[in-house]
């Protein structure tokens, strides 16, 4: 996955502002490669309170485009060992349904003192449930709508040290997810753009969860591995999945444009 976004100084007071950005990605998953591809244009209108900024409401709107498609050729079934003709396999191979996508969310960041801030929001997504069909069925298969929900809470305990506990929660159809994680940020001294990441978690009913990263002169990496602790961990090992993230923050400063004046001195 690749995104870019970036703020807009515009709104309907001086202290509010816009944001828009834009995202792609492509994931696959299991024997047959079950595949979705896709982009998605956000638009977010950031309402602060007061011109102070300690309270900010965020209002964002996502609409985009995804593409699913199968790979068959390691489908198996008594047809295919037999080296006959499987209707269905075919079926797999022709699917390639193309689906519009409207995702909305909504956020609050309050500053509870001068070192620390709570940060809550929740977003939907799916909000169409497009549906598609597989080749030669009457069966509309729906793309159930998602909640995610999640609160962080921010605290600078010291000028080198920030302690992050954060809780996140997530529905669709029947399927619910909730895990929390305790991390913490530290900078080897006061002055310094480096920062060290790392923290622990743990998803209910499912895995525990490790995490490391790093700040260093804009580029922002992070690694994270989940060992498998539920009963799953029999046909995985405890092998889980690792994932590897990275984000470059850039900073556009503009120079202002002066208008020159001439000046006729008095004598």
């Amino acid at each position: 996955m690749a995104y870019a976004d970036m703020p807009i100084a515009f709104g309907l007071k001086p202290h509010h502002w816009i944001g828009v950005g834009m995202n792609i990605y492509a994931d696959k998953a299991g024997d047959l490669a079950f595949q979705n591809t896709g982009a998605h244009l956000s638009l977010a209108y950031h309402y602060a309170l007061k011109d102070d900024y300690k309270t900010v409401i965020t209002l964002g709107l996502q609409y985009g485009m995804t593409q699913r498609n199968i790979n068959g050729d390691n489908y198996s079934s008594e047809l295919t060992i037999n080296r006959q003709t499987d209707p269905d396999q075919a079926t797999l191979d022709n699917f390639s349904p193309s689906l519009g996508d409207i995702n909305f969310g909504l956020s609050l960041k309050n500053w509870t003192s001068k070192t620390s801030y709570l940060d809550i929001g929740a977003s939907i997504y799916h909000l169409t449930q497009s549906d598609f069909r597989f080749t030669g069925s009457s069966i509309d298969n729906p793309v159930r709508r998602r909640l995610n929900a999640y609160a962080e809470y921010h605290i600078q305990s010291t000028d080198q040290l920030a302690i992050k506990p954060v809780i996140v929660y997530s529905k669709m159809y029947l399927f619910q997810n909730l895990f929390g994680q305790f991390n913490i940020e530290y900078r080897p001294n006061k002055k310094s753009d480096t920062i060290i990441k790392g923290g622990i978690g743990y998803r209910v009913g499912d895995a525990a969860q490790f995490l490391a990263g790093m700040v260093y002169k804009g580029w922002d990496i992070g690694l994270t591995y989940d060992l498998t602790v539920s009963s799953a961990a029999s046909y995985n090992n405890r092998y889980g999945g690792i994932e590897l993230g990275l984000r470059r923050i850039i900073i556009a400063n503009r120079k202002p444009k002066i208008n020159p004046r001439e000046l006729c001195p008095r004598l």
